[in-house]
């Protein structure tokens, strides 16, 4: 083969997969435009965890899309998914019924339908796991909420009061208060306090790592449960260092305790996400997966 030709070749699977990029990027505007209202709302309830899932997402898709090449002809059971879920907003739409929970799903169907419609079955394949993402997108129910939050606020409680006793810190704890022996300061543990944003942010990035690193069910199943808990220990770290600083420098501290929080938070995340990628090597899922 001629130098002329390789390049010709060349060229021409670059060009293709700029076609693809392209034609993805404008499914995801065209899904942006139609899910805006709905996208707004979720991400003002869960700012960072939804837009998070809903970057990732993104990213992936359009990462996805330079390996693929888009059929010849739009495929009729793609068109079929995409009228389904868009079928099913607009129904929603016109009950006036939102209901912020199909959002996820109606864009997961959208999105995939999309991704079949212009790569085919068989290449659509790649894009799934970036499709069946957004469905962490979904808000855990009301009724679940409330039910399992001021119980996770006495847990929290309890174990910061016992990890600060653990260093030398007396103290005494009443409901989901721990106050400090000798001192007036005392510390409320409040729903946004109790680790379940922490674990919900958690499972998202652990479900991805195991995705990334092509773990086995059970093995990805080992991750995301040891994700949760880790999420659960960085949460009592952060309770007990603020019992622990404000024990020594009382109210000095308490003025400055959200750029504490701001900065504790994002170093126990990153150090967070760091042991569970240490624990899924020890796991042995070490390869990365070609995106």
């Amino acid at each position: 083969m001629s130098t002329a030709s390789v390049s010709f070749e060349t060229d021409r699977s670059t060009a293709t997969s700029v076609y693809s990029v392209v034609s993805v990027a404008l499914v995801l505007l065209l899904e942006g435009v139609l899910f805006r209202e709905r996208l707004l709302a979720m991400t003002l309830q869960s700012s960072t965890i939804q837009s998070f899932v809903f970057a990732v997402s993104a990213v992936l898709l359009l990462a996805q899309a330079r390996r693929v090449q888009l059929a010849r002809e739009l495929q009729p059971m793609g068109i079929l998914l995409v009228s389904m879920g868009c079928a099913g907003l607009l129904l929603l739409d016109a009950l006036k019924r939102p209901w912020i929970p199909t959002t996820p799903f109606l864009l997961a169907i959208c999105t995939f339908g999309s991704m079949w419609a212009l790569f085919g079955a068989a290449e659509a394949k790649r894009e799934l796991f970036p499709s069946a993402y957004l469905l962490l997108m979904t808000p855990l129910p009301t009724l679940l909420t409330v039910t399992i939050d001021l119980p996770l606020q006495k847990m929290s409680a309890a174990l910061a009061a016992h990890a600060a006793q653990l260093v030398g810190i007396a103290t005494e704890r009443s409901g989901t208060t721990v106050g400090l022996a000798h001192s007036e300061i005392s510390l409320r543990i409040i729903g946004d306090c109790n680790g379940l944003r922490s674990a919900i942010a958690m499972i998202a990035v652990s479900i991805l790592l195991a995705w990334l690193l092509r773990a086995r069910f059970w093995k990805a199943l080992a991750i995301v449960v040891g994700a949760v808990a880790i999420a659960y220990a960085a949460n009592i770290v952060r309770l007990a260092s603020i019992l622990a600083l404000v024990s020594r420098f009382g109210d000095r501290f308490v003025g400055h305790l959200h750029t504490f929080e701001l900065w504790g938070d994002a170093v126990l995340f990153l150090a967070s996400v760091a042991l569970v990628f240490q624990f899924a090597r020890v796991l042995g899922c070490r390869t990365f997966r070609e995106i």
